[in-house]
């Protein structure tokens, strides 16, 4: 097997390019760091979620439901708007499970 070189251009081992995964488990260091910007990523796109839901929801308030027409199922149009903006709850939820279960099973909704 042929040895990779390092940037100064010296032989070394494969295995000696990357550090070992760390085995930390506390709350400082690499995992920490990881962990804190997972839960960062989570919550940003919870609040984009939220604005989602917002602007959804205002959807059931467009001026094409005041306008009687036809060719429009207002009904199946009002009730895609709902499923939509149920689904969109339910990804916001999940992201929220998935900071909770990085955090070691502790609920948002249980910090002070």
């Amino acid at each position: 097997m042929s040895e990779a070189k390092n940037d100064a251009g010296n032989n070394q081992s494969p295995t000696a390019i990357a550090p070992p995964p760390s085995t930390e488990t506390g709350n400082t260091g690499p995992v920490a760091t990881l962990r804190a910007e997972f839960v960062t990523e989570c919550d940003l796109l919870r609040a984009n979620i939220k604005y989602c839901l917002c602007s959804v929801q205002a959807l059931k308030t467009f001026a094409v439901f005041n306008t009687p027409a036809p060719d429009m199922d207002h009904g199946e149009m009002k009730a895609n708007i709902m499923l939509a903006y149920r689904h969109l709850e339910d990804g916001r939820m999940r992201l929220g499970k998935a900071i909770d279960a990085a955090e070691s099973g502790v609920s948002i909704y249980n910090k002070g």
